[in-house]
């Protein structure tokens, strides 16, 4: 089993060259409000949005590391993000099993806690094959 966690920013006035130039982050899949957007519902349409990934480690059998990692920095660079004209946070745990392999995931107080605290919204997505 892999697990992929990363962090997708979106906001109307969101800029991922501002927060790259603020945090030093490397941001993935970057899209400025207005920008077209050759995938999803905006297809071949300005995209009325930011939008930017955040991915600070491989995708690894182990979930604990990768989270705490993203959760560090984003507490780390939080006023740079919300400077940055970020209005929305997802946190994405991407899971891809092998057919039959048991997936469970356990996510303690503390994280859920830290999460909250930087408003970002917990997504789970599972892949099997």
């Amino acid at each position: 089993m892999k697990i992929d966690i990363h962090i997708s920013f979106y906001g109307e006035s969101f800029s991922p060259s501002l927060l790259e130039s603020k945090t030093g982050f490397n941001l993935v899949d970057k899209k400025d409000p207005n920008e077209p957007s050759r995938i999803d519902k905006f297809r071949s349409n300005p995209k009325p949005y930011g939008t930017a990934v955040l991915r600070l480690t491989p995708p690894t059998g182990e979930y604990g590391p990768q989270m705490e990692t993203l959760l560090s920095a984003m507490e780390l660079h939080a006023e740079a993000v919300h400077q940055s004209g970020v209005d929305d946070l997802v946190m994405w745990v991407v899971v891809y099993a092998e057919n039959g392999e048991q997936r469970n995931l356990e996510f303690s107080p503390a994280s859920m806690g830290r999460l909250s605290a930087l408003g970002i919204t917990l997504a789970i997505s599972n892949y099997e094959g």
